[in-house]
């Protein structure tokens, strides 16, 4: 934090283009003969690191602007402005060079050799750092987005994503872990089943995820494995009422995790690789989590989901359709929007399951206090008049979690079952989970 010898406290040279914010202190390596090593850096490096610093691609700023949001403010309070800057001069060159070679390829294999390019920036850049350390994962990358943010180490780590080896975050780890994995799961699907009492992944007799795309919903009556997608607003589709089975989604975590914002990270190059495979056009003003502040249950993301939920309950068919989600919070603001939203557009509560979530050991969440279970929700449109299958809760146990995801989903139920206005939703959550 401060000069060890005269005391003055650490700042960041911000006048500096980030890339340059940093000096080489050591390189790793791999010696066939005794593994890994490392050595300061030689004459021959610097003049490397000077070469590619002076063939830096000149690119347009303007196309990679960072805009301000929960997350990319960060950066900006750095006086990173550009997402150009997050990247070395090697980097660059690596990602000007893939995006010509990209560029020459058909359909679809210029789709999935983009978005390898794409999910091979959170392993280069120079937000990432070096967890080398760990005897059991040594060399790993603690990659761009392990906090779910943007943060920004002490030392940064300039990877090789061409090491012709499946070493972290290099193209061929990168296309045998996500790409070709991916493309093995869909010739031959495979689920999770209890087999003599331990999990077991065992193949699903006659499936196969790959399909014929149409362009409209009528297309999908006829034939077998025909599929349809649609980019745009999920409180508005396409789709004609009461005609779908069934909605499988994720809702926003509430107050946290602004994907639409971490996104144009990625977003950037992937425009001009692939220019016309989507609309980049992004508002993180429609974000479900507001932007600007804590919301609470009248805020916007209570709203915006009332309006996505409706227009589930439009589509869904209202005798045996279904609104599957997951969800989980500590916050009873998170829990209160939930259920207005979910109670202004016509929903209760059918089933619900407690899983396991994420890692505790993962990174963002670590030491937090964080739970560890999810509550899978099986919701049904309101008309089917399953009132009445939820009593009402005494207590909620914070003292665990699987208990606790487990307690919330029970009053969530209830509390849709009931005739409840929104202050009295709101009243209740505060007094079970204050």
């Amino acid at each position: 934090r401060e000069c060890s010898s005269c005391g003055e406290r650490y700042r960041e040279e911000t006048q500096t283009p980030y890339w340059a914010r940093f000096e080489p202190l050591a390189i790793v390596g791999e010696c066939p003969a005794h593994g890994l090593f490392f050595r300061s850096p030689a004459e021959a490096d610097q003049a490397r690191l000077k070469r590619a610093n002076a063939m830096r691609p000149m690119l347009p700023p303007k196309e990679f602007a960072i805009n301000a949001g929960p997350k990319s403010a960060d950066l900006l309070r750095r006086d990173v402005n550009c997402y150009l800057d997050l990247f070395s001069s090697r980097q660059l060159l690596y990602l000007q060079h893939a995006e010509r070679i990209v560029s020459t390829f058909d359909w679809p294999a210029q789709l999935n050799l983009a978005l390898l390019v794409s999910t091979s920036l959170e392993f280069n850049s120079m937000l990432c750092g070096y967890k080398g350390a760990s005897t059991r994962r040594p060399g790993a990358i603690r990659h761009t987005f392990a906090h779910h943010a943007y943060s920004f180490p002490y030392t940064a780590l300039e990877n090789n994503p061409l090491y012709p080896k499946k070493a972290s975050g290099t193209l061929q780890k990168l296309f045998h872990d996500r790409i070709r994995r991916a493309r093995r799961w869909a010739a031959l699907p495979v689920e999770r089943r209890f087999i003599d009492g331990s999990p077991r992944s065992v193949p699903i007799p006659g499936e196969k995820d790959s399909g014929e795309e149409t362009r409209r919903q009528v297309d999908l009556r006829s034939g077998t494995r025909r599929f349809l997608l649609m980019q745009g607003s999920s409180a508005s589709l396409d789709l004609e009422p009461n005609s779908v089975d069934a909605v499988v989604t994720d809702p926003p975590y509430f107050d946290s995790v602004q994907y639409s914002d971490l996104a144009a990270f990625f977003h950037v190059w992937l425009r001009r690789m692939l220019p016309e495979g989507a609309s980049w056009d992004l508002d993180l003003a429609d974000s479900a989590v507001d932007p600007h502040r804590n919301d609470g249950p009248g805020g916007q993301y209570a709203r915006v989901l009332s309006a996505i939920f409706a227009e589930c309950h439009r589509v869904l068919k209202k005798e045996d359709g279904r609104l599957i989600f997951t969800f989980h919070h500590w916050n009873p603001n998170g829990w209160a929007a939930l259920t207005l939203a979910l109670k202004r557009a016509g929903f209760v509560l059918l089933d619900k399951h407690i899983v396991h979530a994420e890692n505790p050991a993962s990174v963002h969440i670590a030491n937090l206090n964080a739970l560890t279970h999810d509550a899978i929700l099986v919701m049904a449109p309101g008309e089917i008049g399953v009132s009445g299958s939820w009593s009402q809760p005494r207590r909620i146990d914070k003292g665990d979690s699987f208990a606790f995801c487990q307690d919330c989903s029970s009053v969530l139920g209830w509390m849709l079952d009931k005739d409840l206005q929104e202050i009295e939703i709101e009243e209740l959550w505060f007094k079970l989970l204050a």
